[in-house]
């Protein structure tokens, strides 16, 4: 958690974080006829088969990505981010812990057994949203005895080539992190 849930954008381009369909009447028609068309269904079938687009990155701008790279570990994000909240940061901690409110009542209704997993950018934990945030799912967790692998915590230092862009990770920065969660959740699964 933490990546998606630094921001909660209020305006219509940005609803697809709260809601899983448009409020905008043309863009419910164009996505009824896309799941409800049968040519469309072939065509995209056909593209799948026969037009395959791989992709292997998701910015094309890498080299602009690590121009003044510094990597921000959780023990400077502390002490970059220890000012006083501001009015929107304190309504960002609101509207997560509604969230992560609901989130709970699912967990118990369901009796699920959830493992938290903290998330880290290209360059640490520069972002203070991110940071913010996660430090409050830090207090959600712990208030409830959950279990967390804190990968904020316990990345200090990524190489360069480890992310495409500031989110999506490379091969070699999803092997470096998997590890990383590895040995943790064994940890976790054998108690």
């Amino acid at each position: 958690m933490g990546i998606n849930d630094r921001k909660f954008p209020d305006d219509e381009q940005h609803r697809f974080y709260d809601e899983q369909s448009s409020t905008i009447i043309s863009k419910k028609i164009r996505d009824y006829i896309k799941n409800n068309s049968f040519i469309f269904e072939k065509i995209k079938k056909i593209k799948n088969k026969y037009f395959i687009k791989n992709y292997d990155m998701y910015d094309m701008n890498k080299e602009k990505l690590y121009q003044n790279f510094v990597y921000i570990d959780y023990n400077k994000a502390n002490k970059i981010h220890s000012k006083i909240l501001t009015k929107d940061e304190e309504n960002y901690i609101t509207l997560l812990n509604l969230r992560l409110n609901n989130l709970n009542e699912v967990i118990k209704k369901n009796d699920f057994i959830p493992i938290f997993i903290t998330q880290i950018k290209f360059d640490g934990l520069s972002d203070r949203n991110l940071f913010i945030g996660t430090k409050e799912i830090k207090k959600f967790v712990k208030s409830n005895n959950y279990k967390i692998i804190p990968l904020d915590e316990l990345i200090t230092t990524i190489s360069i080539n480890d992310f495409f862009d500031e989110v999506h990770t490379t091969i070699s920065g999803s092997e470096k992190i998997a590890k990383v969660i590895y040995k943790y959740l064994i940890k976790i699964i054998d108690n």
